[in-house]
């Protein structure tokens, strides 16, 4: 990890850096970010973070293991109301972050608020992840937690794979169903609400790409499966070349 040497006036943070031994011999690195910012809700200063935070996680762009957690005292549950949240939201996504935590995590008589967070860099490892709240009322805030889970994954080889049929006869066939005139104006159809025209849209061709791209589970071959035509044309040489040799006897292999 490149070191972080940021100053800011506004809020506070730590960054460490944990390296974890996994199987087969591997070391895993994960960084772990912990942030505070003051509750000052100007204008200025919220933008300000959210610009200062976008240049930390610049920073961070090639580690591919990062959770970043504090008290943001931006409340996400008004992500839709309030420009600014959305932007700060926005920004964290755009920066392949996601909020692990979607329930308020500070409690009052009349209301509730979402100020704390796990925020994890998009990967397939955290896609194994686990986030909670503790209902707890050890302070005004409550405690908020998250296990890695893939830490102890074992890198296992799948026994099935799913497989696509050959795509350029079903690719045109796709292409054809797709100039029907009654598909046309289903897809043409727009409403006012966007959401429900995405929704329309989405459905319809999601439904044409499962009719004509279905997929089948077959037992994983290694002679098949996750390799170029170049390098399977080379395996199944090889193998015809061995069980030539098998073929011929010891005394007849003329050695240099």
């Amino acid at each position: 990890m490149n070191d972080i040497d940021f100053k800011s006036e506004i809020w506070d943070g730590q960054f460490i850096e944990i390296y974890i031994e996994s199987s087969h011999n591997t070391t895993k690195t994960i960084i772990l970010g912990n942030l505070y910012r003051p509750p000052r809700p100007t204008v200025m200063n919220i933008n300000t973070f959210i610009d200062e935070l976008d240049l930390v996680c610049s920073n961070l762009i090639n580690s591919k293991h990062v959770v970043i957690t504090g008290d943001f005292n931006l409340d996400l549950l008004k992500y839709k109301e309030n420009n600014l949240i959305n932007k700060f939201l926005d920004s964290m996504i755009s920066n392949s972050y996601v909020p692990k935590i979607t329930l308020p995590t500070r409690l009052t008589n009349r209301q509730g608020s979402l100020i704390d967070n796990y925020f994890v860099k998009i990967s397939k490892e955290f896609s194994e992840t686990t986030a909670g709240i503790i209902l707890n009322d050890i302070s005004d805030h409550l405690p908020y937690f998250i296990c890695l889970d893939y830490l102890n994954l074992k890198n296992k080889q799948n026994k099935y794979v799913e497989v696509l049929p050959p795509f350029a006869e079903n690719a045109l066939k796709l292409k054809t169903e797709l100039s029907q005139p009654n598909i046309q104006e289903s897809l043409s159809t727009i409403s006012d609400d966007p959401n429900s025209s995405y929704k329309n849209i989405h459905d319809n061709l999601t439904k044409l790409v499962d009719k004509y791209f279905p997929t089948t589970l077959v037992r994983f071959n290694k002679y098949k499966h996750k390799k170029s035509k170049g390098i399977l044309k080379s395996i199944h040489f090889r193998e015809k070349l061995y069980k030539k040799l098998k073929c011929i006897a010891n005394d007849d292999i003329e050695l240099p």
